[in-house]
């Protein structure tokens, strides 16, 4: 009989050794098992968070890159109508020179030489020359020049200068100070500088 309880004793022993062991195995499995769920949650929750960083991110360059391209529009309209009231600043300073030019003595002598030297450029005869109401005074010494045959007022005319007209050969010469001005302007506007940078 003592060989069969040692029988049974090892048989006892061999099913608890196994019985250990697939615990063992299964207390491993399952501690795998969780530990590899564990990381495939927090993987989950790892792009959650960067997904939703990611978005929050995005939202925040969006609000701000509206806010910031408001703003330059804002800056740019206000360096505009300061570069267009510096600009008529400088201009009316012009006209108020130009005004004070045509009210002085040394106007007739620009304006007689300037049609002198226009109407010999001039390739018709019988031209007519239109100038403001106030320069009619010349009308006899301009009349005596060559290749103009008649004067008229230009009531457009408000600085002086004068448009050389012929009508046979369809030609004008515009050498009013208006429209010296006027190309003044813009080679100002073009060459100043003072344009608006689009980023």
């Amino acid at each position: 009989m003592a060989y069969d309880e040692q029988k049974l004793l090892r048989f006892k022993e061999s099913v608890l050794n196994d019985a250990d062991k697939k615990i063992a195995q299964m207390k491993s499995d399952a501690l795998k098992y969780e530990q590899t769920e564990l990381e495939n949650i927090k993987n989950q929750n790892y792009d959650k968070i960067f997904n939703y960083m990611q978005n929050k991110v995005r939202d925040i360059k969006w609000k701000y890159s509206r806010k910031i391209t408001k703003k330059s529009l804002e800056l740019k309209k206000e360096t505009l109508v300061f570069r267009n009231e510096l600009v008529n600043k400088l201009f009316k300073q012009c006209e108020q020179e130009i005004i004070n030019f045509i009210n002085s003595d040394k106007y007739k002598e620009y304006l007689l030489n300037l049609v002198k030297k226009s109407s010999s450029d001039f390739v018709c005869d019988n031209a007519k020359i239109k100038i403001r109401k106030e320069d009619l005074k010349l009308k006899e010494e301009l009349l005596e020049l060559p290749g103009i045959s008649k004067v008229e007022v230009d009531d457009e005319n408000q600085f002086g200068g004068f448009n050389l007209i012929d009508e046979k050969c369809n030609l004008m010469l515009d050498e009013t100070i208006a429209s010296k001005l006027d190309s003044e302007r813009k080679y100002f506007y073009k060459t100043s500088m003072l344009t608006i940078i689009n980023d």
